[in-house]
């Protein structure tokens, strides 16, 4: 037997076992998981600046002022709001991947409209928002229950 409980059952079998024992100690294996994120054409908040969705206006940016910031593309209206945000990308960076919060709550993944934010604990949260409904209005409901269920069920979508 070989440590683990392993049944040695003839030379080929402890030679694959020596080879794979070999590997692991002198490599590092690292394993990413991807979050989900609400992109469209690889923008968040469809190509809306964080800057002003964070502070209350949704405002379309411009291509020529961009970052990427995990995997995601934003849109700036200016090179100064480019640099508040590179300062501090996961402050103004929408949280649950910039699907809808409420959504999320209930544990599924729902597009949001940045027409729709608000900020709850310094976290931008978006909202699915139509001509008919804006989900915004569930959240503020209880928003403290609502950040609860949010979280444990994001735990569970990642």
């Amino acid at each position: 037997m070989l440590g683990g409980g392993i049944v040695v059952l003839g030379k080929k079998q402890y030679l694959v076992e020596r080879l794979l024992l070999d590997f692991l100690k002198k490599n590092i294996i690292i394993i990413m998981i991807k979050r989900p994120q609400y992109l469209e054409n690889g923008q968040a908040l469809k190509g809306h600046d964080p800057i002003h969705v964070y502070n209350g206006t949704a405002t379309l940016g411009n291509e020529g002022f961009s970052s990427l910031f995990d995997d995601a593309l934003y849109h700036f209206e200016s090179a100064e709001n480019k640099i508040i945000f590179d300062k501090n990308p996961g402050k103004y960076a929408p949280k649950y991947g910039g699907y809808c919060s409420i959504a999320v709550s209930e544990g599924v993944l729902v597009e949001a409209n940045p027409h729709s934010a608000l900020i709850q604990d310094g976290d931008l949260h978006v909202f699915y928002k139509d001509d008919n409904e804006d989900t915004q209005d569930e959240w503020k409901e209880n928003p403290i229950v609502n950040k609860g269920k949010a979280e444990s069920e994001w735990a569970k979508l990642i």
